[in-house]
């Protein structure tokens, strides 16, 4: 079922904390000529510029904006816009990206994690990327150079001032949930994308490697604080939030048939 926009959609999508699901869904359910994302031109240039530098007249066009981007494009748009996006818990977002690197030769920072068997703790210690330092404050804040503590006071501020919702990877149906009844979507049923298929390392992190982790993204760990007690009492005040689970577990049960998905489909769901 494709949905009318009443306010202009941003989505800024925090590398590893789920986006790809979501753009997927957004494409599924929001006319093609109504969205634009920002793609990587290469491994270190994106496609900012290329919209920026869009005629008015395709810019007015859009509706959906979405991609890795920093906060503060929606002046860019035509009419009223509202952020979403996903954050994810600093340990598990930069165990995620470690494995993402390993998996892509293209990857801009491939030939030094693998050429250098950097080992999980090595990447943590040694590399010197924004990525894997405050990067979720960095991107909401649309101050990616400035010191961490306003980085994070303007993160908040932008997030309460300009964004509709703020989910977390960690409570990804409860999120779509919500979502789903902001926006007066159909169920939000989805396939994983972009999901490491062989993890090069446990999920169990040494508690060196954790500390380095938490030194270096404390602001990071501060918004996700701050974002996880605002989304427990909104899911505490959720109506029929069970019942919204359960349809959503069997959506996504049936859209891995070829007969489930054309189901949905005709269902305009």
């Amino acid at each position: 079922m494709k949905h009318k926009i009443k306010h202009n959609i941003i989505f800024l999508h925090l590398p590893k904390n789920g986006g790809a699901t979501l753009n997927a869904f957004l494409n599924r359910i929001y006319p093609a000529n109504s969205v634009y994302q920002i793609r990587l031109k290469d491994s270190n240039t994106l496609t900012t510029q290329d919209f920026i530098d869009l005629p008015q007249s395709e810019r007015s066009k859009i509706k959906v904006l979405k991609g890795h981007m920093y906060y503060g494009l929606h002046k860019y748009l035509l009419g009223t816009s509202e952020y979403i996006t996903f954050l994810r818990h600093p340990e598990k977002r930069i165990l995620s990206f470690y494995n993402f690197v390993q998996e892509r030769p293209n990857h801009r920072l491939y030939q030094e994690v693998v050429g250098q068997k950097m080992n999980f703790s090595d990447f943590v210690e040694k590399m010197n990327t924004e990525d894997i330092h405050n990067a979720q404050i960095r991107y909401i804040s649309g101050l990616p150079n400035a010191d961490e503590t306003t980085m994070l006071n303007v993160a908040k501020k932008n997030i309460e001032q300009h964004f509709a919702f703020v989910g977390l990877q960690e409570y990804y149906d409860e999120s779509l949930v919500l979502l789903k009844k902001y926006y007066n979507w159909g169920i939000p049923y989805y396939t994983y994308k972009n999901k490491a298929h062989k993890p090069k390392v446990q999920n169990i992190i040494d508690t060196t490697t954790k500390n380095m982790i938490l030194q270096k993204n404390a602001g990071d760990l501060e918004l996700y604080a701050f974002i996880e007690e605002k989304l427990q009492r909104d899911l505490a005040n959720s109506k029929h939030l069970a019942f919204e689970l359960k349809k959503l577990s069997f959506a996504n049960k049936l859209s891995n048939y070829r007969l489930g998905r054309y189901l949905l489909k005709s269902l305009n769901i």
